[in-house]
């Protein structure tokens, strides 16, 4: 939801384009992750799992706070989130390592480790904060 509010609200450039990549990226994690479920036969979603408990995950008040502001405050507040959001992801891409024996899996949660730490510099160094 945070990368969709980008391109109408986002000041720098650079963050537009990163938060594009990110969606893009989050969107195949979500597909890879739905299509290991379903070759498990287990089900995408479950109505018992709250997702607002998932470390990094952000308030439906902190997305309406950022739906709310643009420019240089939307920039500041989106990296801010965001930087939380994947700090939650390598969490639980850790916890997964610490105890996961799929191996598909492993790999995935490494490379979403890997990545989400890239984008943290990436969005770091672009000095909006």
């Amino acid at each position: 939801r945070m990368t969709g509010l980008a391109p109408q609200r986002v000041a720098n450039a650079q963050l537009r384009n990163l938060a594009d990549r990110m969606g893009t990226a989050q969107r195949i994690e979500i597909d890879v992750l739905k299509a290991w479920l379903g070759e498990r036969r287990l089900p995408a979603s479950d109505p018992a799992h709250n997702h607002a408990t998932m470390p990094g995950m952000q308030t439906e008040a902190d997305i309406a706070a950022l739906a709310a502001a643009t420019g240089a405050d939307f920039d500041k507040r989106f990296v801010t989130m965001m930087t939380a959001h994947h700090e939650g992801a390598r969490q639980m891409a850790g916890d997964v390592l610490r105890g996961g024996a799929d191996l598909r899996l492993n790999e995935m949660a490494n490379e979403i480790a890997v990545e989400q730490a890239s984008e943290i510099r990436r969005m770091r160094d672009l000095g909006v904060m």
